[in-house]
């Protein structure tokens, strides 16, 4: 399909300016594009908060869970999957024109695909809420920073790693704590390893609140967003995030009955993937790879190596450094942070590594999926 051809950034910006009819901004429903045998649907609902939206996107070979804004007349996808699809080198957003809906999807390296989409329905609990839809119009929207305040908590699967989050309100915004504890596999000893402050206060994105991090050791300032992903609260810096949950809630739940889950089952399962670079000259070399197999009977491997050395050897001056690491198990699809994720079960004894692990997949075009903000192309099969 033309979908899976796909362009980024230029071409999309100025797709979605040349669309004019800004008045038609009822965006919740169900949209489908045909062309000949091809379709794609989209089905879009009010998400949480004004100016938020959610749902689905379906195109063939890929069906993943969306959330967005409207913001200024245009709809923003911003998440696929409960990742940032700008990881995945995606940008997809969208205008009424002519009481259509103007879809552009676009991908780093490939071309920009515009498609003319048609209402069917008014899908994903829409209709009951059309009358709030002025909300929609607005675009950007005010945060209720009382949604965020209070206590939450993470824990690595071995328990040997913590933070506690510890938000208040404050004026507009809020104020608190992360503190980062370690507990001893053996003692079983609880240390503090860092202590971080929160400000922040308004909307980021219209969606949730915008923070400024400072380190208490060094002084450093980052600046990060909290958003809600139903029971969750889910910390993003940088490309990454970091769910946590209210204390005695956990962070992972079953995946049965999800179809978020189950489509992103069937775009991995039984598919190798690797990505490698390396670079050698006057006797130096730099090299890097990552293999992630998801075999189709339940297995999985995963490997990493990250090397380098010098030239010389270890008596004339030469430094070989670098590690590698190399794990295999069983593997399942688990809701993690409210997000469908891949849940490994390594082989091995928790005296050595952690034996579980969880991947956050998003999976793209031509068989290529993003993990952990990692892009992996699809090498084989398993």
């Amino acid at each position: 399909m033309r979908a899976m051809s796909l362009a980024l950034t230029a071409a999309l910006a100025s797709t979605l300016l040349a669309c004019s009819d800004a008045n038609a901004q009822n965006f919740t429903g169900h949209w489908t594009y045909r062309d000949g045998g091809e379709t794609a649907e989209l089905d879009l609902r009010p998400g949480e908060g004004a100016g938020r939206v959610s749902g689905t996107l379906e195109v063939p070979g890929l069906k993943a869970p969306i959330a967005g804004r409207i913001s200024g007349g245009t709809l923003v996808v911003e998440e696929m999957n409960g990742v940032g699809i700008a990881q995945a080198n995606l940008a997809i957003g969208g205008r009424m024109s002519g009481g259509k809906l103007m879809l552009t999807i676009a991908q780093e390296g490939g071309q920009s695909l515009t498609m003319a989409m048609e209402r069917t329905g008014l899908g994903g609990g829409a209709a009951a809420a059309l009358a709030g839809n002025e909300q929609l119009r607005s675009g950007m929207a005010s945060v209720d920073p009382d949604a965020f305040t209070g206590q939450w908590q993470m824990a690595s699967p071995d328990g040997t790693y913590a933070e506690e989050l510890e938000l208040r309100r404050a004026g507009d915004g809020v104020s608190g704590t992360i503190r980062g504890l370690e507990r001893g596999y053996f003692s079983g000893r609880t240390t503090v390893k860092s202590e971080m402050t929160i400000e922040g206060s308004g909307a980021a994105a219209g969606r949730g609140l915008a923070l400024t991090v400072t380190d208490q050791e060094s002084g450093n300032r980052v600046q990060a967003s909290a958003e809600r992903r139903g029971d969750y609260l889910i910390l993003k810096l940088g490309g990454n995030e970091t769910p946590y949950a209210r204390p005695g809630v956990s962070l992972v739940q079953d995946a049965s009955g999800s179809r978020e889950a189950a489509a992103l089952e069937r775009a991995v399962r039984g598919n190798v993937y690797v990505a490698s670079t390396q670079a050698s000259g006057r006797g130096a070399f730099v090299g890097k790879r990552t293999r992630l197999a998801l075999c189709a009977d339940g297995g999985i491997q995963f490997s990493t190596s990250d090397l380098a050395s010098t030239p010389g050897g270890f008596d004339n001056g030469g430094v070989d450094f670098g590690g590698s690491t190399s794990r295999q198990g069983g593997w399942e699809i688990v809701l993690y942070g409210g997000a469908p994720a891949v849940h490994a079960r390594w082989q091995g004894t928790g005296t050595s590594y952690a034996l579980d692990r969880y991947f956050r997949i998003v999976p793209g075009q031509g068989g290529r999926i993003t993990v952990d903000g990692t892009p992996l192309p699809l090498q084989g099969h398993c």
